[in-house]
């Protein structure tokens, strides 16, 4: 699909500095949405971390953060499917593991000046998570 108004997708390394995606040329509080899928439950902690900091360097002051994937929410992993799906992710790597919305995204998330405005729930027990903006970047 060829749309005018939309860019294409960009792959954006949330382990490095954002102002170190796309080599140096993303442009900072330009852009609209950040669509991220299925990655804060397989990478590092720094990872999620850098994908709020970096969202907060790219997007605008209006911009959405949207997450997918599985995750735990208030020490909370459910069903057990998702429970076992947990234990092979930390067998894998332990550093790896469903995050915790409650306890662990809603903070690093606040700290970036993202707030969860939509929490949707998904087919095989995943979620859609909306993270709407409201700061400029600000962080080093």
């Amino acid at each position: 699909m060829n749309l005018s108004n939309v860019l294409p997708a960009k792959y954006l390394d949330a382990s490095t500095e954002p102002d170190q995606w796309l080599d140096g040329e993303v442009v900072k509080n330009q852009y609209d949405y950040v669509l991220n899928i299925n990655m804060i439950h397989v990478s590092e902690w720094k990872c999620t971390e850098g994908l709020f900091k970096g969202s907060c360097y790219v997007l605008n002051s209006k911009g959405i953060l949207f997450t997918y994937g599985a995750y735990a929410d208030n020490g909370i992993i459910t069903p057990q499917s998702n429970i076992d799906f947990n234990n092979s992710l930390k067998l894998r790597n332990p550093s790896w593991g469903l995050r915790d919305i409650t306890k662990q995204l809603i903070p690093i998330a606040s700290k970036y000046g993202f707030t969860l405005t939509k929490k949707v729930d998904m087919p095989s027990n995943n979620h859609f998570l909306v993270w709407s903006k409201s700061v400029e970047f600000s962080h080093t």
